[in-house]
């Protein structure tokens, strides 16, 4: 069973409460030529004056469609919080 990644207004909804930015970035891996999927969030440090970001992968993006197959964390966390996965 493949979980695929659905960027609803849940996603909105926790940037919005953190003030946090967040994006999904899509990078090639030039040796295995597979494209993933990463979760970046970006935020300001008031202290060092300047804006600090986080990435985090969430899967592999696939080829055919465009889509988003997550990786078992991610599937497994989406299943226990219930949120909701086309």
């Amino acid at each position: 069973m493949s979980i695929y990644l659905d960027l609803s207004s849940s996603c909105l909804a926790f940037v919005h409460i953190t003030r946090q930015r967040m994006s999904i970035i899509k990078q090639l891996d030039k040796l295995s030529g597979i494209k993933y999927a990463y979760e970046s969030i970006s935020w300001w440090d008031k202290e060092k004056k300047q804006s600090r970001s986080t990435r985090r992968l969430i899967g592999r993006v696939v080829e055919e469609n465009g889509e988003i197959k997550l990786t078992d964390d991610v599937e497994r966390m989406m299943q226990k919080t219930g949120s909701q996965s086309g």
